[in-house]
């Protein structure tokens, strides 16, 4: 049989079909699918699978049977397609959404990485912005995902790798823990303005930490202005978990959303989705140096890379 590790992810080729065949006395699996190409995918997710059995397409479905052996002795089966792997390989796993864009994949969209020896996750990768390469950690585009939760929420991530989340505070310690990551926040108004703003460094400590935030210099040549710099060294802070500075009570309750509050904020990128000026001071999605603390903006990202990239 075969074995994938945590390491590695497997990928197989198979030969020809070979129509009418079927091999018998060696059935792992057996399940209906609409096609070929999802019996196929079956094969590829057990790691025991090494050929398999597709049945004719009876009222919309075929019968996929997967095998764990081949080049054995088939028999005779109308209708029934057989088919063997050719090749099996392993592939290493991607670190970050930078060693992704190194090996030729430069589309933004969904990925599989492993920063670490710990279990591979899911991000959404950014190809396409100032060289591509960014690992995104948080997005915010149509207010269609509370924000305001708590430490365990923000703890292990939320929300929709295609649309609005946030990926998780243990997830980006992981990602951030090799002290290698730089740091860009995108962000547009309703008016249809962009900025952005780069940090030379940018790390999260880990949850014995309470998720303290390290981060670099700012980059002079962003156009949003340094708001982020005031919070270098705090802890985080969610509206059950006190964290911060403020002796008048806890700033994400005040302000409706986690973050690595001081007393209180100049950017607060996780707070509720209000369109546009806002008479509430610091309520909403805030970057103080491109809107100020009375407009709520349209969209931000935040995402890191390689420092080496």
């Amino acid at each position: 049989c075969l074995l994938s590790t945590d390491d590695e992810f497997r990928n197989i080729v198979f030969k020809e079909p070979i129509p009418n065949k079927i091999m018998k006395n060696h059935l792992i699996k057996t399940e209906d699918v609409p096609n070929e190409g999802s019996c196929r995918v079956l094969c590829y997710m057990d790691p025991n699978c090494v050929s398999i059995n597709l049945g004719p397409l009876i009222q919309g479905k075929h019968i996929c049977q997967l095998n764990n052996a081949t080049d054995k002795s088939l028999a005779n089966e109308q209708g029934f397609t057989y088919l063997a792997i050719e090749i099996v390989f392993f592939i290493l796993a991607f670190r970050n959404c930078a060693d992704i864009f190194k090996s030729g994949e430069k589309r933004d969209g969904v990925y599989v990485i492993k920063p670490d020896n710990q279990s591979a996750f899911d991000v959404f990768c950014d190809q396409t912005t100032a060289g591509g390469g960014w690992t995104v950690f948080q997005k915010r585009i149509d207010g269609s995902v509370d924000f305001n939760l708590n430490w365990s929420d923000y703890k292990h991530g939320f929300g929709n790798l295609r649309g609005e989340f946030w990926l998780g505070l243990d997830r980006i310690h992981r990602l951030t823990s090799d002290n290698n990551s730089m740091l860009r926040v995108d962000m547009e108004d309703f008016e249809g303005k962009t900025a952005y703003a780069e940090y030379s460094f940018f790390g999260v400590r880990s949850e014995h930490d309470k998720y303290q935030l390290i981060l670099g210099s700012y980059n002079t040549a962003g156009t949003a202005g340094d708001s982020f710099s005031h919070h270098h060294g705090w802890p985080f802070t969610t509206p059950d978990e006190d964290n911060d500075f403020s002796s008048d009570g806890n700033c994400a309750l005040d302000f409706h959303g986690g973050w690595w509050f001081k007393k209180c904020h100049r950017a607060f990128l996780n707070g509720p989705y209000i369109h546009g000026p806002n008479s509430f001071k610091g309520e909403g999605i805030i970057w103080k140096g491109f809107k100020d603390f009375r407009y709520s903006l349209k969209s931000s990202q935040m995402k890191i890379r390689p420092r080496d990239f």
